[in-house]
């Protein structure tokens, strides 16, 4: 239930507007089947992430979102730099810190316990 989506969306590509709708119909479910909603977004084979889904987890009241799927060269800097997670403060200048959202990209696709056995 991580996310709490309908479905799993290319988060670089998808409409704002599709986004929320997705998140409505997911969150919705969510709470009448099970009386709560996610609070971790996780997105582990996504085509890319963007500063508007970092803003719409923030605003949706997410405390993190985790994904594994970003550019290599990407990857390594922030690996060689030790910065895996990070506080992701999309639009700050427009918006502040206000929506920031703590950010994990995973080493390896799948799950943390494989990644930390692998160290």
């Amino acid at each position: 239930m991580a996310g709490g989506g309908w479905s799993s969306p290319d988060e670089a590509t998808v409409s704002f507007d599709d986004m929320l709708d997705n998140f409505m119909q997911g969150h919705s479910f969510l709470l009448k089947e099970f009386g709560t909603t996610p609070k971790v977004g996780w997105n582990l084979d996504g085509k890319g992430h963007s500063a508007a889904a970092a803003r719409i987890y923030s605003q949706l009241g997410f405390d993190a979102q985790f994904f594994a799927n970003v550019d290599h060269d990407l990857k390594q800097k922030l690996l060689k730099q030790k910065e895996m997670n990070f506080l992701w403060r999309p639009f700050e200048k427009q918006s502040g810190a206000e929506f920031q959202l703590l950010t994990g990209v995973l080493k390896d696709k799948g799950c943390w316990a494989a990644n930390s056995m692998s160290e």
